[in-house]
């Protein structure tokens, strides 16, 4: 069974226009050329992009403009893909990449704020809001010292493992 529990950021916008979408593009682009990351398309002419809106899934079907950007190791993959509709939503992992990667995150997000009408960040390290990194390492510490409590209290139990998606689970046991 596996266990979900570490740091993330979770992130949905509205672009403000198709123009727009290009220049956030660009603008990751750039920043993963500069800091040395792994960059990938993720554009497609008939994509499906998993969504839950106001509690509800519901998923997009249609052509996406994207692409994907592998942060650091123990990252899970960061996506930036959007439908026609100008809209994206996802969520990355940053609990055993550490804070400095986690900040960088939000560096980026911070510096694409203009192009969106709505940008809406919940960072379960408070690292948004707060801009506290002491606070930040102080959530990864205590997701740290449960799963290594998990992980005593079950011999059996291994983490931090990647899924073939790419996403990151805390303890499967």
């Amino acid at each position: 069974m596996p266990a979900r529990a570490g740091v993330t950021i979770h992130y949905e916008g509205m672009a403000a226009s198709p123009a727009a979408v290009t220049k956030i593009l660009a603008a990751v682009t750039a920043a993963a050329k500069k800091n040395d990351w792994k960059i990938e398309s993720a554009s497609a002419e008939r994509g499906h992009l998993e969504r839950v809106i106001d509690e509800k899934n519901r998923d997009y079907e249609g052509k996406v403009t994207g692409v994907v950007i592998y942060v650091a190791e123990n990252c899970e993959p960061l996506h930036f893909q959007f439908g026609d509709d100008l809209f994206m939503q996802d969520f990355v992992k940053t609990q055993f990449a550490g804070a400095g990667v986690h900040v960088q995150i939000i560096q980026l997000f911070e510096s694409l704020r203009p192009y969106f009408n709505k940008l809406t960040i919940y960072d379960e390290g408070e690292f948004w809001d707060s801009h506290d990194r002491a606070l930040l390492e102080g959530h990864i510490q205590k997701i740290n010292s449960m799963i290594d409590e998990i992980k005593k209290k079950n011999p059996k139990a291994q983490g931090p493992v990647r899924l073939k998606s790419g996403r990151m689970v805390d303890v499967i046991q």
